[in-house]
């Protein structure tokens, strides 16, 4: 790759969809896409929920009452003005082949979920399809700009992705506009409310049906939340977080897609973004049947400073094309990590991913837990495939001197014969090496004493 820390360049080559792609082992390949079939099938369980029920749908109007199928909502809008007035035990049923755009918060007793026919129904992050060749002013030396304000005239959030065509193409976020160099370098002014494009064919709505800019916000969020269900909704083409909770009790999130997330600035020097996050307390968390991919962070995270981690399951999610699976992390003096469970889930092609473009690559993982000094108690990781990563199929620290307090058991690993894909970082920074067949088997053997499979493909 060309990418530097000093320089920031990266050329597109290196982050086309293309190079997303990655041939793995042909009886995984068949387990994800049942996998997928099943997620993508997951059946609807909230529509004969007990309580107060709202529809919305893009037929509808914000002028209906919301209470009926033959009298939904048109827009998500009404969830967030509205938010006062809805009692716990509310649940509010999206129909299936719709598209809405924005963003709203979950309010504790509350479930999310969708009805009628067809394919799930769609949250988009990015406001409109900026596939308009009048809002694109000509800047010269192929370079492209528009105005970066929201529907109602506010500045957007840092732009964190830009993708063309549902994903064909993406953007390479740069940091002034020096840097636009490449065909889909960005770089996003927000001081000025501008957003620069290298497109050198010329006006990037001619050469795009569809363009999502996304900036800086989570699609569904919430904080200091309880006793939530979120099922079968489909969340793309955002900057932040997909879905993005925090202090957090008795969740639930099953049978979603959540795809195209993240790259926005967290600080000055850190992008983020991830699929499913939830952020320092998570007590009671159940996350099963979801796929996500393409998240230029986490897949599925739990992580945070001071707090409580416990009684966690993520089970039989497909997660695709992230720089981490699954990610795991906490403060020193977090209290509890007890009763934590990642089973039966599929984690493929970590790293291959647009966000590549990211500034520590070499840390990219299945599975990832950073720094921690709380030793955790009965946390579980077993019957997993790992396949593919482009650094480590397994990331990981321990804050105990006797050994490791995560067990491994029963899982499959599959790794890449490549130059930089290890087996694993492991307790105290030792790189296990997955240089050949023997190598990687050794390697395996000191993570997960009962693995399934141990394959290293050429």
């Amino acid at each position: 790759m060309k990418y530097s820390k000093e320089s920031r360049l990266l050329a597109y080559e290196d982050l086309h969809p293309a190079n997303f792609s990655v041939v793995g082992d042909e009886e995984v390949a068949h387990k994800s896409e049942r996998l997928k079939k099943e997620i993508l099938n997951y059946p609807d369980t909230l529509i004969n929920c007990i309580g107060e029920v709202y529809y919305i749908s893009s037929n509808g109007s914000d002028d209906n009452d919301g209470k009926t199928k033959e009298t939904p909502w048109k827009t998500l809008e009404q969830i967030e003005k509205n938010q006062e007035r809805f009692s716990e035990n509310t649940t509010f049923l999206f129909e299936r082949g719709c598209v809405f755009r924005g963003f709203f918060g979950v309010k504790s007793g509350c479930s999310y979920g969708a009805y009628g026919e067809g394919e799930k129904p769609v949250f988009i992050g990015s406001e409109k399809n900026y596939a308009i060749d009048s809002l694109w002013q000509d800047c010269g030396d192929g370079i492209w700009s528009l105005e970066a304000v929201s529907e109602n005239g506010e500045p957007l959030w840092d732009i964190g992705l830009i993708a063309f065509d549902n994903g064909e193409s993406v953007g390479i976020k740069k940091y002034c506009l020096e840097e636009l160099v490449c065909d889909y370098d960005f770089y996003h002014d927000a001081e000025n409310a501008k957003l620069f494009l290298k497109s050198k064919g010329g006006n990037p709505a001619l050469s795009a049906e569809n363009i999502e800019i996304c900036s800086r916000r989570h699609v569904l969020y919430g904080y200091n939340v309880q006793d939530i269900v979120i099922e079968n909704l489909c969340i793309r083409y955002t900057g932040g977080h997909g879905i993005g909770l925090s202090n957090t009790q008795n969740i639930s999130i099953k049978g979603c897609e959540i795809g195209w997330i993240g790259g926005s600035l967290q600080d000055p020097t850190i992008r983020f973004g991830n699929g499913i996050e939830v952020w320092e307390g998570c007590i009671n968390l159940n996350v099963e049947y979801n796929w996500v991919y393409q998240c230029y962070d986490a897949g599925i995270t739990h992580q945070g400073t001071v707090c409580t981690h416990r009684d966690i399951r993520i089970a039989n999610n497909l997660i695709e094309n992230c720089n981490y699976g699954l990610e795991f992390f906490v403060d020193e003096n977090s209290p509890v990590v007890k009763n934590v469970l990642y089973e039966n889930n599929i984690i493929r092609a970590s790293g291959y991913t647009w966000g590549n473009q990211r500034f520590n690559p070499w840390a990219q993982s299945a599975i990832c837990c950073w720094y921690r000094k709380t030793k955790a108690e009965k946390f579980v990781i077993k019957n997993n495939i790992l396949e593919i990563s482009r650094w480590y199929l397994v990331y990981l620290t321990s804050p105990s001197q006797e050994g490791l307090d995560i067990v491994f058991d029963g899982n499959l690993y599959y790794q890449k014969k490549t130059r930089g894909a290890y087996a694993a970082l492991w307790l105290d920074e030792e790189k296990l090496p997955a240089n050949n067949q023997k190598a990687f088997e050794k390697s395996i053997s000191k993570i997960d004493k009962n693995s399934k499979a141990c394959k290293l493909l050429t």
